[in-house]
């Protein structure tokens, strides 16, 4: 099932193509947050800091090939919205080589490299071996999430966010059921925890796989079917590319803010890890509104329909502004009883009034700032669908370089010391946003479509879509017909 998203209303198309992934990825990232509340409670609440130490470099390792798979979502949406089917087949293909091969690459010197790392973040020795044991079997699933997250960017270029939820929730509950049967009945611990997340990310991967093969005759690539098309991958390179190097930099920063975190000791190392699941708690929703805009723009980019662009942008906005305001509602009055669904029953009396101070005072602070965030995950998207994908590199180069430095700086400054580490989050989003708002204002982003040689689609009065090629069909291998 695919869904074109050139016609109809922009709001409720932005609306109901962002309420799957907003279910989704909440779903996704329950799969952290049980993993956190299941060691915390049944482990210990130095479990947690093990376990969330981890993030940054999973990110760093993967950063770079998922950036690349999305350049291919961008050129898949505005293939499928010109109507241009063979050449959407072999990008496909060409994907998925691509991602196969270094997602095992990155799992094989992931596993070895894994302890140095986190060394090289100063993760306190009390919490270093469960941490290199997470982090370790974690890259042996790396084949698992990339498969799963592919499909998933496939289907969602094509207009489908309702399967790869699906998918995602059946995982989860999954993940959640093997999360204490391996921690509570064999007392594996965070091993447990591990095992239960990959087995989870394996299975929402097969089910993905046999959807398409099944469902989606635009994604199944069969026998003899299998290239690897350089020039869709030279294409996919340069639009994922900047993407990859934005991620494996934001990546970069994280782990230098982790490294921040760890330096205040294990205390902090858990608070922080706690404060910000539940900070992505509230903002997820407008992320995920964001992240429509991707496939949205991508596909009427294709179409030549720059005008619904402009009204879905400002479909999202207000979306924003609605959701901005239910979830740090929800989350001020929430976040104490939340903090402490993590803590084990037993938990040392002062060290639990520490973890919960420290996490409050971060969720306090960040959640009031996060409307900035959705406005720049909304712009950035629009960018990246219409091809224009070298702004939203340079703006997040910028800002995550000034709340780098600015963390480092403030946390030297006695009167503010630790709470740098969330006083530093608002400064870049501010930067960002600006930058990319005024390219988006300019305009220049409509002329970098990686769809050329098509004129602007339009309808007869029957409403049946036709287009013009400029070019000859043999320049593009397609056949508009099919």
């Amino acid at each position: 099932m695919t869904k074109d998203l050139t016609h109809g209303n922009e709001f409720k198309h932005i609306l109901f193509f962002s309420i799957p992934l907003i279910l989704g990825q909440f779903f996704q990232q329950l799969y952290n947050m049980v993993d956190r509340i299941v060691v915390g409670r049944y482990v210990g609440e130095d479990a947690i800091g093990a376990v969330g130490t981890s993030f940054p470099i999973i990110f760093f390792t993967t950063s770079l090939i998922m950036g690349i798979g999305m350049g291919a979502t961008t050129v898949i949406s505005q293939l499928y919205g010109a109507r241009q089917y063979e050449r959407l087949k072999r990008a496909v293909s060409t994907t998925l080589i691509f991602l196969g091969a270094a997602s095992v690459a990155v799992g094989i010197i992931g596993f070895f490299i894994a302890r140095p790392l986190l060394i090289l973040l100063k993760v306190d020795s009390a919490i270093l071996d469960d941490a290199t044991i997470y982090l370790q079997i974690i890259f042996i699933g790396t084949p698992g999430s990339v498969l799963y997250n592919a499909y998933a960017s496939l289907l969602r270029g094509l207009g489908n966010s309702k399967i790869p939820m699906v998918f995602l929730i059946i995982a989860t509950l999954t993940n959640i059921a093997l999360d204490l049967f391996f921690v509570l009945a064999f007392g594996w611990g965070v091993f447990g925890v591990t095992v239960a997340t990959i087995i989870s990310q394996l299975l929402s991967a097969v089910l993905s796989v046999l959807y398409v093969y099944k469902r989606v005759d635009f994604l199944k690539v069969g026998k003899g079917e299998w290239v690897f098309d350089r020039e869709l991958f030279v294409k996919s390179v340069k639009l994922g590319i900047p993407s990859g190097i934005q991620q494996t930099i934001l990546s970069i920063g994280f782990m230098s803010i982790q490294g921040l975190v760890n330096s205040y000791g294990k205390v902090m190392t858990s608070s922080i890890t706690i404060a910000s699941t539940i900070e992505t708690i509230g903002t997820l929703p407008i992320m995920n509104i964001g992240l429509a805009l991707m496939p949205f723009t991508g596909q009427n980019v294709g179409a030549g329909k720059l005008d619904r662009v402009r009204k879905g942008f400002h479909a999202a906005l207000i979306l924003n502004v609605i959701i901005y305001v239910v979830t740090v509602s929800l989350i001020y009055i929430l976040s104490h009883p939340l903090i402490r669904l993590f803590m084990p029953a037993d938990a040392d009396p002062s060290k639990m009034e520490q973890i919960v101070a420290y996490s409050q005072g971060y969720i306090a602070f960040v959640m009031f700032f996060i409307i900035l965030m959705g406005i720049m995950f909304s712009v950035n998207s629009l960018l990246r669908g219409a091809g224009d994908v070298m702004i939203p590199l340079y703006t997040s180069i910028i800002a995550l370089t000034v709340r780098v430095v600015s963390a480092y700086v403030m946390s030297g400054i006695p009167a503010i010391s630790y709470k740098a580490l969330w006083y530093s989050l608002p400064i870049g989003w501010v930067i960002s946003t600006t930058i990319s708002t005024c390219r988006y204002l300019s305009g220049k982003w409509k002329t970098k479509s990686v769809v050329r040689g098509l004129t602007p689609v339009v309808e007869s009065d029957a409403g049946e879509i036709t287009e013009s090629l400029v070019q000859d069909a043999a320049d593009t291998g397609d056949n508009p017909s099919a």
